[in-house]
């Protein structure tokens, strides 16, 4: 990978392929893959809705209503199924959500065209679990016990045409084929419990 710097009216190589960097407080060895953030939320910032997002993309709450407390998403009600999203322009893309604290029902959704239809890869009591929503009626699609949710996880979901790949730090929990609402845009946060927070919402494009 190479990337190109400015300096004193010339341009140089920066190689990342190899040596160690500096990156914030961490040091890191290459080689390193940068990937720029089509959306980024850390939610550091006011108590209250959750506004607009660093990279300028404005939340939506379709059902229920998610805020943030603390630098955290929360469900201050404990709706069922509360649901906020954000219109990212890709169906294909990596999306991946930090989750300081877990709990049941605590989610990803992706590929919402509105508050009946969508996926979810949540977290469940020890497992996690795949549902496509079609006019509002659910179909699991995935259950996987393998891995049990943990405070601190990482929930990721790898969207390319009708692939649809889903990971918990790293670790790929499901793999299916679906067409439903392939050409989606609007990706977001859903959560169940007034315990759980989320935070880290990140979308990045598939390459």
């Amino acid at each position: 990978m190479e990337i190109i710097r400015r300096r004193r009216g010339a341009e140089f190589p920066l190689d990342l392929n190899n040596g160690v960097y500096i990156i914030g407080d961490e040091v890191k060895q290459a080689p390193i893959r940068i990937d720029k953030a089509i959306v980024y939320d850390g939610f550091d910032r006011a108590d209250g809705q959750l506004g607009v997002a660093p990279t300028g993309q404005s939340w939506e709450n379709i059902f229920g209503n998610l805020v943030i407390n603390g630098g955290h998403v929360v469900n201050p009600n404990g709706t069922s199924n509360a649901r906020s999203v954000i219109q990212t322009g890709v169906s294909n893309c990596r999306i991946s959500l930090s989750v300081p604290v877990i709990r049941p029902g605590t989610r990803i959704a992706f590929r919402v065209t509105d508050a009946q239809n969508y996926f979810t890869f949540q977290m469940e009591s020890g497992h996690f679990r795949l549902y496509r929503f079609v006019s509002g009626t659910a179909t699991l699609i995935g259950n996987n016990n393998a891995y049990a949710p943990q405070d601190g996880d990482v929930m990721q979901v790898v969207l390319n045409g009708d692939s649809i790949k889903c990971f918990v730090n790293d670790n790929l929990v499901f793999d299916v084929i679906d067409t439903f609402n392939v050409g989606a845009t609007k990706h977001g946060i859903a959560i169940n419990s007034s315990e759980a927070k989320v935070d880290e919402f990140i979308v990045i494009g598939v390459v």
